[in-house]
């Protein structure tokens, strides 16, 4: 496969292959072909808003098995993004005017992030100084990383506590306020990426050695009203989202310098709120799509 003609190919350059999906027993003897794509399809028209986005999402699952543009977890997404003809950025405003688009494999049980958001640091502290502090050295060889979902019980002497303006994170071991995600900081990353989600979920199979998708279900998620930093800390306490740290200081090693970085600056993913797949239900009022 020419993998990159997968950037500008259109979905009249479909793949004469076909594949049957169903068994006989459950169609009525007859079996439903999916097609094949060659390359990667271009949905036609604009997308301004979710109405749009429905359509689109009717029109990506009827093209059937779509090429992966690259190997790794995020290529469903990036696929799918690329097939609809929309930007890829990481822009803070949502992907479709009023609705975010996320896509994930059907079987995946990894979390979907939702959106990220840097506390508020009190004087003093910052990601280096709770690196410092409290980091440890992971398997890439990094001494001061730390990749932890925070809870309101201690992880590596750091846990969460709700405070009158927020989610407060305090120093287990000193019990001092180090930052503070504001009700209203997560209120904005909610009314910015997350409280009208356009949740898609894709089939996959190798084909030739690489994987396709089938985009085949669909959902509108609209973020529950009112959610305050108690609700928030007892939905993180109890699964339904997570609040996870992605941060080191890099070395002077060749995971860190083969990528032309400085060693001694904080790599920082930014902390996530995340909600898992089996959980988006107590978080989201859901509607189907497809």
């Amino acid at each position: 496969m020419d993998i990159p003609t997968l950037f500008s190919a259109t979905a009249d350059h479909w793949s004469n292959v076909l594949i049957h999906h169903g068994h006989p027993e459950h169609t009525g003897g007859h079996v439903s072909p999916i097609p094949i794509c060659n390359v990667i399809p271009s949905y036609p028209h604009p997308i301004t808003n979710s109405i749009d986005l429905a359509e689109a999402l009717l029109w990506i699952r009827e093209q059937g098995w779509i090429p992966a543009v690259s190997r790794g977890p995020h290529s469903v997404g990036t696929t799918l993004e690329l097939a609809l003809n929309h930007p890829l950025d990481s822009l803070p405003s949502r992907d479709f005017g009023d609705t975010e688009g996320k896509a994930q494999r059907v079987d995946t049980s990894s979390p979907m992030t939702l959106f990220t958001k840097t506390p508020i640091w009190e004087p003093g502290w910052s990601a280096r100084r709770v690196l410092e502090n409290y980091g440890y050295e992971d398997s890439e060889g990094h001494e001061n990383s730390l990749h932890i979902n925070l809870y309101s019980s201690p992880r590596h002497e750091l846990r969460l506590q709700a405070g009158e303006e927020g989610i407060l994170l305090v120093g287990d071991d000193t019990d001092e306020i180090i930052g503070t995600w504001t009700t209203e900081r997560f209120r904005e990353g909610f009314e910015n990426k997350a409280d009208n989600v356009t949740y898609v979920k894709a089939e996959t199979r190798m084909i030739d050695d690489w994987e396709h998708f089938h985009y085949t279900r669909a959902y509108q998620c609209s973020i529950r009203e009112d959610l305050d930093a108690d609700d928030l800390l007892e939905e993180i306490d109890n699964g339904n989202l997570g609040l996870e740290f992605r941060m080191y200081i890099r070395e002077d090693h060749p995971h860190c310098t083969d990528k032309g970085k400085k060693p001694g600056t904080v790599r920082d993913h930014g902390p996530a709120i995340r909600c898992r797949p089996g959980r988006i239900r107590e978080i989201y009022d859901i509607v189907d799509l497809m």
